[in-house]
């Protein structure tokens, strides 16, 4: 098969004919919003491109939010050039500039996450530009475990979700990063109840891709085999796309096509 190289070079130049708004919800969630110029549509379909996971404001982990972001940047513009409106949200758990809403994930991941997701894109929707019957949510890492939360609690207003090395378990990911938040799942298994994928109803009407590197180290790839079997289970016909000694970065298109 062909290979592809792309180029890293900063005089690698692409130019998508959008327009990308920045909205700030009282200073306590924050929207990029990405749409093309040339659509004669009336409405357009919508794809959320969110994180959403608490983390820190160093600069190794500031690629994953809305703003200062080129690589997401990029995504958001090359999607929307194709008649997508897109947007990127920073809510619960998110540094949010200054701000940090990190404490607002303290003991569950679950609702608080999903919840200023789903009120940009009920804002966005009152616009009246989006096409509602074909909305979906996108991610990776904690944007994956996201998109599954989003399509399984409100499966009506998202039809499809691109689930990407979620953790669908949070007894089975980084016991600092996730004790920090939720506690000690010998002392606050509640906590680790409501913010697991499996044990949530998921709709048989959604489009699901799950996808996970098989070499994953810190996701590990039980994680969505464990949430393969759980939407099996429930009825539902998903895409499982495995990339073979992939890690939690996909390290280029090589991998990907793998």
């Amino acid at each position: 098969g062909s290979s592809s190289t792309f180029s890293t070079n900063s005089d690698f130049n692409i130019n998508f004919d959008v327009t990308r708004t920045l909205k700030n919800y009282d200073n306590q969630v924050r929207a990029l919003i990405t749409k093309p110029n040339k659509s004669t549509a009336k409405k357009l379909p919508l794809i959320v491109y969110s994180y959403g996971g608490p983390s820190s404001f160093t600069v190794g982990h500031i690629h994953r939010y809305a703003i200062g972001s080129k690589h997401r940047s990029l995504t958001q513009s090359w999607l929307a050039s194709l008649g997508f409106i897109v947007v990127s949200i920073d809510g619960a758990g998110t540094p949010i500039g200054t701000i940090s809403r990190e404490d607002a994930t303290a003991q569950d991941f679950y609702e608080p996450t999903i919840k200023d997701q789903v009120d940009v894109v009920n804002e966005l929707i009152k616009s009246g530009e989006i096409d509602e019957d074909r909305i979906a949510i996108m991610g990776w890492s904690f944007g994956g475990y996201l998109s599954g939360a989003c399509i399984s609690k409100y499966p009506n207003i998202f039809k499809a979700a691109v689930i990407g090395a979620p953790v669908s378990d949070w007894i089975l990911y980084d016991t600092c990063y996730t004790e920090r938040f939720i506690g000690n799942p010998n002392i606050k298994p509640d906590n680790y109840e409501r913010s697991s994928l499996l044990n949530k109803t998921f709709s048989k009407d959604s489009m699901i891709r799950l996808i996970h590197g098989r070499s994953d180290d810190n996701v590990l790839y039980a994680n969505s085999e464990k949430l393969r079997d759980h939407l099996v289970m429930q009825g539902l016909t998903i895409d499982f796309v495995t990339i073979d000694d992939a890690t939690h970065m996909v390290g280029n298109a090589n991998d990907a096509a793998k």
